[in-house]
């Protein structure tokens, strides 16, 4: 075999080894652009190992291997491997690590040479041989980055257009919703379709995680295979699968399915049938009225189309209340001023003669089983005292004319959380942020205000999957801090009206590892 041949064998076996090395993480990840790129590369190497120097044995266990990953070839059906994750990055280290070994090795060995040509050839060519090794080792993990790059970028999620909100809207209507149902209108969440289009999942994309938000909608005996259904489809993405503020009712079906809780605090839910502005139960609320009434407050409820000047008054209001509060718009779990998403529901206003001085944008309750709520809930700094007391004793009793039978106040964040002394280490951390916290997020106030509003409610929880090396359960998203969770699920605290129900929250944390 002549030399050039000789050498060029062993220059491309440095390259595809490199390369080998980076797609193992690709093969580890069950990654379908992965599996196929491989088995080229070990053809192709048991074809070098042959002209360097007819290495048979080499040769057999390279195509021994292509063999083996080709009777398992069903298993690699990912579409993506999430670059930023742990794994990842400890793997791209490790490629680099390899390099500067073979670097550092080479270097040792021809310490002493003083000068060589980088296309020299012959048995004591060392420099030059190392020289052209370190090449094909940086020229292979250029091809493994551009690889990663271009290969298996993950497609981006679209977001719903006007037309598939409708869609969205009758099946709600149909079919019933959660308590965060509506908040699919926002459009800044993606939808996934699951069970046959028989359930739908609001969800939204935070690094390596899809995050939804609540259980899945839709019809409740294709609830089980809906979750399976978003579990494969977050792995196929490379992310893990996470559900955000789940409710009791649903924890042991997401257990069964192999997924970690954690609480993440109380719901308060107002038993509608039993509100009433009359006795002493809801007395505040009965005063607020009457107070309402020496101010000439006034109470209406709009539907869209909303009028221009309306939407002008609307957009003064909130941009007032957030000057005043020193507060930026959120989103995902609470809504955000947008004329484009209140027009999906009602709108409860308080006016001063004709001028707006409180709002508030009401969650309908979809199916008989739907929570009512109030999400948006926004007055001038300089309100009447009260005037939002009243709004909510209004929101009340036309809930309750409508038929409702819950209205939910939100969640109070990490209470009664880790309370025990046998709750686990990151409930307990929980439990220290609630006691300890209020320099930072008023987590009692919001807690007291809810339990004196509605002593009735139900758990939320958090439900992830451990996928990609993830295994952490806390958020990691600016909106998920302790803090922001509060600020996110609570409503401002503007009264101190009594409620009915009170219960846990959690969120259903990643599946568990099998």
């Amino acid at each position: 075999m002549s030399m050039p041949v000789l050498e060029g064998s062993h220059w491309l076996s440095i390259v595809i080894g490199v390369l080998l090395l980076g797609l193992a993480r690709g093969i580890d990840g069950r990654l379908r652009v992965a599996y196929r790129a491989v088995q080229w590369l070990l053809w192709l190497a048991a074809l070098l190992v042959l002209l360097k120097g007819l290495h048979w044995g080499e040769a057999l266990f390279l195509l021994a291997v292509s063999l083996l990953l080709r009777a398992r070839r069903q298993d690699f059906s990912q579409r993506a491997v999430n670059m930023a994750s742990t794994v990842s990055l400890g793997w791209l280290l490790g490629l680099l690590l390899v390099v500067a070994v073979f670097f550092a090795v080479g270097v040792a060995d021809i310490l002493g040479q003083d000068s060589f040509d980088l296309l020299a050839t012959g048995a004591y060519a060392h420099a030059s041989r190392l020289a052209r090794g370190l090449g094909a080792a940086l020229l292979g993990l250029a091809l493994y980055l551009a690889w990663h790059a271009f290969a298996i970028r993950r497609p981006k999620l679209p977001l719903p257009d006007h037309a598939e909100l409708e869609r969205v809207r009758e099946f709600y209507t149909q079919h019933g919703g959660g308590a965060f149902a509506h908040l699919s209108f926002m459009a800044d969440k993606h939808l996934f379709w699951g069970a046959g289009q028989r359930t739908l999942i609001a969800y939204g994309n935070v690094r390596d995680r899809l995050i939804a938000l609540g259980a899945p909608s839709g019809e409740p005996a294709a609830q089980a295979q809906a979750i399976l259904d978003f579990r494969r489809y977050a792995d196929s993405q490379g992310c893990a699968p996470v559900f955000y503020e789940v409710l009791e009712p649903d924890l042991a079906r997401f257990h069964d399915l192999g997924f970690d809780l954690f609480k993440l605090g109380e719901l308060a839910l107002i038993p509608l049938a039993e509100f009433s502005l009359t006795g002493k139960r809801w007395e505040d609320l009965r005063q607020a009225v009457n107070r309402a009434a020496r101010e000439k407050l006034s109470f209406r409820m709009a539907v869209a189309p909303f009028d221009s000047a309306l939407l002008v008054a609307l957009e003064q209001v909130s941009d007032a209340w957030l000057a005043d509060k020193g507060a930026a718009e959120k989103g995902y779990s609470l809504g955000r001023f947008d004329p484009a998403y209140l027009a999906w529901g009602p709108l409860a206003l308080v006016y001063r003669e004709d001028e707006l001085v409180a709002f508030a944008n009401l969650l309908p309750g979809y199916g008989t089983q739907g929570y009512s709520g109030i999400d948006l809930m926004r007055h001038l700094p300089d309100a009447p005292r009260g005037c939002m007391d009243f709004l909510f004793a209004n929101v009340l009793g036309w809930a309750k004319e409508q038929g409702h039978a819950w209205f939910s106040l939100g969640m109070a964040p990490l209470s009664n959380v880790g309370t025990t002394p046998y709750a686990r280490l990151n409930e307990r951390l929980a439990a220290l942020a609630f006691r300890h916290g209020n320099r930072f997020y008023n987590y009692q106030g919001v807690r007291r205000y809810r339990k004196n509003s509605a002593p009735s409610g139900s758990a939320r929880t958090w439900p992830t999957r451990a996928a990609c090396g993830y295994q952490r359960c806390s958020p990691t998203s600016p909106h998920w801090s302790p803090a922001a969770i509060g600020a996110c699920c609570c409503l401002e605290p503007c009264s101190r009206s009594r409620m009915d129900q009170r219960g846990s929250a959690c969120r259903i944390t990643r599946p568990r590892r099998s």
